[in-house]
C-alpha cells in the first residue's frame, strides 16, 4: 500500500458572500472593494487533515458546521477560498440523490451514463452491469425512467453504480440514511468487504455508523476542525457540542464538600404526580465517572437524585424507565421488584443513588424518566412524582450486531454428529 495519502487537505478556507438585495451584487461589481455590499460568512476555517489509502474517516458536526461544504470541495464541485486539496486515484462521491442522473432516461441508461462519468469504459460497464442491477435490486424499474423512482430507489441505484466502479476514494454524505434498513446493511457490508482498499470519508449523523464503520473521526464546529481521533472519543466531543443546543446538561461529578452542588435542577414542567414528594435535581455517572456522551452494554449507570419530601412517605418506591425516541418505554426497574426496600421518608430533603447495568440493546437514543411512589405493590401504589425525559443517553455498540431490539442470552450450545441410519445413509 502506498505511503502517500489518498487525500491531503491543507489550510482549507471557504467564505460565502451574502447580499441583502440582488442589486447589491451589481453595486459591488461597480464599486469594487471600496465599499462592501455583502456580509461574509466563513463555512470552513483553516481545516487540515490527511486520509491514507484504505482508511475510513467519519465526519461529525451539528447542522451548519461545514461537513457538506468540506465534501463538495474535496470532490471538486466547489472551489475553496484558500487552501489546497490533493487527491490520488479515482474518486466517487455520493453527495446528493441521483446526482448525474437524467430523469428522462431509464435506470439502465443512467447506469451507463453515470459509470462513464465516473471514468469506466464501455467494456467495464458491460461486464459489471449484472452485478450493479443485482445490488440495486429495484426489479422491473431498471427499465423505467428514473423520474418515476422513489427516493429509496434513487439511492439504491446511485450507490450500486458507485460501489462497482472500484473507486480509490469514496465520499458519502448521509445518502444511505434514505434506504431501508436491509439496504443499509448491504451497503455497510459492501464498504467493509469489497471497498476496503478505498479511502472513505463518511459524513453522517448516525453515531453507531461512526463507531462501527470508521477507524478515525473528525468533528467540525462552526467550520473549524475541533477533534481528529478515535471514533468513540469523537462521539463524546460531538455530544458535548450538541448538548448546549438541545438544552440537555451533562451532570458533573459530585464534590466532596458540597455533594448537591453539581446536581442539575429539574424544570417544574417535567414533573407530574401527586407531589407529596418531588425529584428536585439529578446527576448521571457512568462507571463512577462523568457521563462521556455515549453508553455501551455492560456499563454501570449511576443515577443520583435529590428528593424533596413535603409529607411522610411510609413505603417509598423508587424506579426508572428508559424510552426510545418515539416515547416507547423499553426497560426499567424499581426498588420493589428488585427486592431493595427503602425505609420511610419524613419531610425534608434526601440524596438517593441507584445503579443499573446498561443492557445489550440496539444503538440509538434513549430518554430517562425516574419516578417516586408510596406503597409496596409494584402495580398498585400512589405516584408521588415522575420526572419525564430528564436525560438523553446515546447508546453505541462498536463491533457488535444487535438483532432486533436487544440481544438475548445463549446459555449453552451442543452440536454432535448423529449415528448413521441403518443401511449407511445419514439420519434425517
Amino acid at each position: 500500500m502506498s505511503s502517500e495519502p489518498a487525500i491531503r487537505v491543507q489550510g482549507l478556507v471557504k467564505d460565502y458572500r451574502l447580499y441583502a438585495r440582488p442589486a447589491d451584487r451589481l453595486w459591488q461589481l461597480f464599486r469594487g472593494e471600496t465599499r462592501r455590499y455583502y456580509t461574509e460568512v466563513r463555512a470552513l476555517d483553516d481545516v487540515s487533515f490527511q486520509v491514507a489509502p484504505g482508511e475510513s474517516v467519519g465526519v461529525l458536526g451539528v447542522n451548519g458546521s461545514g461537513k457538506s461544504t468540506l465534501l463538495q470541495i474535496v470532490c471538486g464541485s466547489l472551489a475553496p477560498s484558500r487552501g489546497t486539496v490533493a487527491v490520488r486515484g479515482r474518486l466517487c462521491a455520493l453527495l446528493e440523490l441521483g446526482s448525474g442522473f437524467n430523469p428522462e432516461f431509464t435506470g439502465r441508461e443512467n447506469v451507463f451514463l453515470c459509470a462513464r462519468l465516473l471514468g469506466m469504459t464501455e467494456a467495464e460497464i458491460a461486464a459489471r452491469y449484472p452485478d450493479i442491477v443485482a445490488f440495486a435490486d429495484i426489479g422491473e424499474f431498471i427499465d423505467r425512467p428514473v423520474r418515476s423512482y422513489s427516493s429509496g430507489m434513487y439511492v439504491r441505484l446511485a450507490f450500486a453504480v458507485a460501489a462497482h466502479t472500484d473507486p480509490d476514494i469514496l465520499l458519502v454524505d448521509e445518502v444511505l440514511a434514505v434506504g431501508d434498513v436491509f439496504f443499509q446493511q448491504k451497503c455497510n457490508l459492501h464498504m467493509q468487504r469489497a471497498l476496503h482498499r478505498a479511502a472513505k470519508i463518511i459524513v453522517t449523523h448516525s453515531l453507531d455508523t461512526v463507531a462501527n464503520m470508521t477507524s478515525r473521526t473528525l468533528v467540525l464546529d462552526r467550520g473549524r476542525l475541533v477533534f481528529d481521533g478515535p471514533p468513540l472519543e469523537a462521539i463524546e466531543a460531538y455530544i458535548r457540542l450538541c448538548r448546549p443546543a438541545t438544552g440537555t446538561v451533562a451532570a458533573a461529578p459530585e464534590t466532596a464538600n458540597h455533594p448537591e452542588a453539581d446536581l442539575t435542577p429539574i424544570a417544574p414542567e417535567k414533573l407530574s404526580g401527586e407531589r407529596g414528594a418531588s425529584i428536585a435535581a439529578f446527576a448521571i455517572r457512568l462507571d463512577d465517572a462523568p457521563y462521556p456522551g455515549c453508553v455501551r452494554a455492560g456499563q454501570t449507570v449511576g443515577l443520583i437524585l435529590r428528593l424533596a419530601v413535603a409529607r411522610p412517605i411510609e413505603q417509598p418506591i423508587v424506579g426508572y424507565l428508559l424510552a426510545d425516541r418515539f416515547g416507547n418505554y423499553l426497560f426499567g426497574q424499581n426498588t420493589v421488584t428488585a427486592g431493595l426496600p427503602l425505609p420511610g421518608l419524613s419531610p425534608g430533603e434526601y440524596r438517593l443513588r441507584l445503579c443499573f447495568t446498561w443492557p445489550d440493546i440496539a444503538p440509538g437514543d434513549y430518554f430517562l424518566t425516574p419516578g417516586l411512589g408510596n406503597g409496596q405493590a409494584a402495580m398498585a401504589h400512589a405516584i408521588e412524582c415522575w420526572a419525564h425525559n430528564i436525560f438523553h443517553f446515546h447508546c453505541v455498540a462498536p463491533g457488535k450486531d444487535i438483532h432486533g431490539l436487544f440481544n438475548g442470552n445463549l446459555h449453552c450450545i451442543d452440536c454432535r454428529p448423529l449415528p448413521a441410519a441403518p443401511g449407511g445413509d445419514a439420519a434425517n
